[in-house]
């Protein structure tokens, strides 16, 4: 429910102290945009306190071009509806300003439940996968627990790729701590043109993927599916035909198998749940940029650029953690950016420091093409980082829907190519005929201790997989569990008193688990017996000083690292 800082206080005075109170769930789902009167001039005054002189914003926006110059703060609204393109800049700070307001007013309803003497968790749910209106890593000091909503938008395998990413993100936004899961769907998946069914099988995997990344429960929405109203057609845990059907049971099993896992919800005395060595940027500012007009394609997704980076580190087995531009990348060996359109030059000095230190950089391309203001810097692409990256790109060439470039590694790559030339960098892949014949695709740079990769081009999956599998051996970066099959995934979580295995087979062979301590869903002990794991089903293993081996039909050995 929504509320308001007066409703706040009023329901905290009343049910702060009630015995059947868990926590507080404030709003649900922020992220509608206000281009109204009210909305504004709460902007204007934000860009006052930005910027401190129309002289300086109009410098920031420039204005000069298509003589947009403002002469006073009352002339500026938001970018509403307008003949042909909006300022980038005015439409990006307007984004800026937006998630701000939500940021606050959630702020202040905090504020106002603490006041009343409410000592109860208090969150609200971000949502995925598709539409981003927060800057949710400045959300962190004002949660009690992150918690997200989260449906899958694909069928097939990238799904199962899908729900890790979400859980991965959560778990990042609350600093490697356990998090909430509080909705996902039951019975369906919503695609385009339909709502595909969504088996008791997979969500239990799905289920048991987002616990192995930190969840600390699985709520759905919702509990009895509705016979009226806007979403008729969602699913719930209680379906249409009622309980007495296959999908209840199979959430009555589910609750039973949670139970089970009870153990799993206690959180590490000091570190993160989940160990990773790899660390993904995620900065609502390139996702931002990428939405403007005018740009040199429409084909350019933030979105999309980072769930393919983390899916092609999913099929490898190697885990991730997102961070924001100002992440102490300290602990980690590899930082990957696959799209970041503005970079400011502290930023890329920071890049430049992590890389110095031994760390290995990759940078996806239409990256910093412009500071944080979105203007582009001159003298050659990609910005502030052409000299950690030791190229310069003179020519951007997008490539149409149907367009494709062979490089000379035998794949074909789409939707982007570049003019490079070296200062430093050495060619790892090179186009192959037409026009950028010969010249280099894929980069690589000794900067001090480690490396810095420049990618100029849209790999297929499976080339951007190889790509990441090669960077992450060099920086000395292995799977979870060596060598299991793209279909068999294998999550470490780390508890207050042992490590748990998380084995989740998509695939339509058994698995044969050895080692370990106790397999917690069955309640198997491990150390006299095997355990038979089927198709499409899941194992969460406590681990012990023994390595857990994982059989495919009994024939090849994976043994954890």
């Amino acid at each position: 429910m929504f509320l308001i800082p007066g409703i706040a206080r009023k329901l905290a005075e009343r049910y702060g102290a009630h015995p059947a109170l868990r926590g507080w769930h404030v709003h649900n789902e922020y992220g509608s945009l206000d281009h109204s009167d009210h909305a504004a001039a709460a902007f204007r005054r934000w860009l006052r306190e930005r910027y401190g002189t129309l002289q300086e914003l109009n410098t920031r926006w420039s204005t000069a071009f298509w003589s947009q110059r403002y002469g006073d703060w009352a002339e500026i609204l938001p970018p509403r509806q307008t003949q042909y393109m909006h300022n980038p800049t005015h439409a990006m700070d307007f984004r800026r300003f937006s998630a701000d307001e939500f940021r606050d007013a959630y702020a202040e309803q905090v504020a106002e439940i603490r006041a009343a003497g409410s000592t109860a968790g208090v969150t609200t749910n971000f949502m995925l996968p598709d539409w981003n209106h927060l800057d949710h890593w400045s959300w962190r000091p004002h949660l009690d627990t992150v918690s997200i909503d989260h449906y899958l938008d694909t069928t097939g395998a990238p799904g199962e790729t899908h729900v890790a990413y979400a859980g991965d993100l959560a778990r990042s936004w609350a600093g490697g701590k356990p998090w909430l899961l509080m909705e996902q769907g039951t019975t369906q998946i919503a695609l385009r043109d339909r709502h595909a069914a969504k088996w008791p099988d997979r969500v239990l995997r799905n289920t048991l993927s987002y616990l192995a990344r930190g969840s600390q429960g699985a709520p759905f929405f919702q509990w009895r599916a509705s016979t009226g109203g806007s979403e008729t057609w969602h699913g719930g845990m209680v379906p249409h035909a009622g309980p007495d059907t296959e999908r209840f049971e199979s959430v009555v099993r589910l609750g039973d198998t949670l139970r089970r896992l009870a153990e799993v919800a206690e959180p590490p005395a000091e570190g993160p749940v989940v160990e990773a060595d790899v660390a993904i940027l995620w900065e609502a500012d390139g996702w931002w940029a990428l939405e403007n007009d005018g740009l040199p394609s429409t084909r350019l997704s933030f979105p999309e650029a980072v769930r393919r980076t983390h899916a092609a580190l999913w099929k490898s087995g190697i885990p991730a953690d997102f961070v924001p531009a100002d992440a102490d990348l300290s602990r980690y060996r590899v930082l990957l950016v696959p799209s970041m359109m503005p970079v400011a030059a502290e930023l890329a000095g920071r890049w430049r420091q992590f890389t110095e230190s031994g760390g290995t950089l990759v940078i996806g391309y239409f990256t910093g093409m412009t500071d944080e203001h979105l203007h582009v810097v001159r003298g050659g692409y990609p910005g502030a980082l052409r000299e950690v990256l030791g190229i310069r790109t003179t020519e951007l060439c997008p490539l149409g829907e149907d367009e494709h470039v062979h490089l000379d590694d035998g794949t074909l790559a789409t939707r982007w190519s570049e003019y490079i030339e070296l200062h430093g960098a050495e060619a790892m892949v090179r186009y192959q005929g037409g026009v950028l014949d010969g010249r280099p695709a894929v980069t690589r740079h000794p900067v001090g201790d480690g490396q810095a990769w420049y990618v100029s081009s849209h790999l297929s999956e499976d080339a951007l997989r190889r790509l990441l599998d090669g960077v992450c051996e060099r920086a000395g970066v292995t799977p979870t569990v060596v060598d299991l099959p793209d279909d068999v995934e294998a999550v470490r979580r780390r508890g207050r008193e042992h490590t748990y295995l998380f084995v989740l087979n998509h695939s339509t062979s058994p698995l044969r688990i050895t080692g370990g301590e106790r397999e917690l869903t069955r309640n198997t002990d491990l150390s006299t017996e095997s355990l038979l794991v089927p198709p499409l089903s899941a194992a969460v293993v406590r681990e012990n000083a023994k390595h857990v081996r994982v059989e495919i039909d009994g024939a090849v050995d994976y043994t954890a690292s």
